[in-house]
């Protein structure tokens, strides 16, 4: 399981440079139609640890996008990690 905003890699990854070929058009999706994009669901967790990872808004106070594109795509797995070192290491 990975860890993303969207179905919509598009969204908030660099996946339309990476995977120019993988767009798709008119999909339906969670009783949705005519959606198009890059959807996670059409990539395997090596394609998208191969991502790089954006804000999704713009530049506010709140959200700075001095991070854009340093970080790849997390699994559910490296959250719970990252939490857990907070736990033991941060509180």
């Amino acid at each position: 399981l990975v860890a993303v905003h969207s179905v919509d890699l598009n969204i908030t990854t660099d996946v339309a440079l990476k995977f120019p070929d993988r767009y798709r058009l008119d999909v339906e999706h969670e009783g949705y139609s005519n959606m198009s994009g890059y959807f996670v669901n059409d990539f395997t967790l090596e394609e998208v640890k191969q991502l790089r990872v954006k804000q999704r808004v713009e530049d506010t106070e709140a959200r700075s996008r001095v991070f854009d594109w340093l970080f790849d795509v997390p699994t559910l797995g490296e959250i719970m990690d990252l939490m857990a070192s907070w736990d033991n290491d941060v509180l």
